[in-house]
């Protein structure tokens, strides 16, 4: 890393270290206790948010045209447990999930694409919660995930702009 993307980074840090220290930790909690409620149906899950991001952006589709998608349900499954389990450790959180940022890049995906992700999640853990996906859960998962989408999005940004994007 030259100086400048070192100072860069360092900055996301900082400003996602802010955003996790006030999120609040009720809704951590929730998310947590939420995401535990959902892994017994996690295939359902997963199959549910592709489903709904694919009918909502099918240009979308063209990303996964050549994937295992019985494996990339895995994967989806393991990386969201990863994040979960560091969402209130930022030096943790912003590493991972900066790296997905920049990787995601390689694949295709766009800034306007997370908006479309957020949606399909949120409905899809709503299609497999029912009634335990309540206001607040649906509250505490949508601040999660704007946390996540921003982080995601500014290691992407930066990683266009300075041609450093992870290979896929």
């Amino acid at each position: 890393m030259n100086a400048g993307t070192t100072l860069s980074f360092r900055r996301l840090i900082w400003s996602v270290e802010y955003l996790v220290h006030s999120m609040n930790p009720e809704n951590a909690r929730l998310v947590r206790e939420s995401w535990e409620a959902a892994l017994p149906v996690s295939d359902e899950l997963v199959t549910a948010f592709y489903a709904r991001l694919f009918r909502a952006n099918p240009a979308l589709w063209k990303l996964f045209e050549k994937t295992d998608m019985k494996e990339q349900r895995r994967k989806f499954i393991v990386m969201m447990s990863e994040i979960i389990r560091v969402i209130d450790q930022p030096q943790l959180l912003v590493s991972e999930v900066a790296d997905s940022g920049r990787r995601h890049v390689t694949y295709g995906v766009h800034d306007r694409d997370y908006e479309d992700v957020g949606a399909a999640l949120l409905a899809a853990l709503g299609e497999v919660l029912k009634e335990r996906f309540t206001p607040q859960v649906r509250a505490a998962w949508r601040e999660a995930y704007d946390l996540l989408a921003a982080v995601m999005r500014r290691a992407a940004a930066q990683a266009s702009a300075s041609g450093t994007a992870s290979p896929a």
